[in-house]
């Protein structure tokens, strides 16, 4: 707890895993609900947007973590 773990990107930096889920919660949050993000075009936009870079089943398990169900599970018609 005390020493969080995190991810070393490519370019010598480290994000908290912490600040990571915060991200993928925040992306899960804002998403449309009939057309859900899926762990890969998360895994896209993190890159795009806050330049890290990790993989999609890291995503999932961040996700997982975070008890947040797949994007077919949360979709809404």
């Amino acid at each position: 707890y005390f020493l969080p773990s995190g991810v070393r990107q490519k370019n010598g930096k480290k994000t908290a895993s912490n600040v990571i889920k915060y991200l993928i919660q925040e992306m899960i949050d804002m998403e449309n609900k009939r057309k859900p993000l899926s762990d890969q075009a998360i895994k896209e936009r993190l890159l795009d947007e806050y330049d890290i870079d990790i993989a999609r089943r890291t995503v999932m398990k961040y996700r997982e973590q975070l008890h947040i169900p797949a994007s077919t599970k949360r979709r809404k018609r």
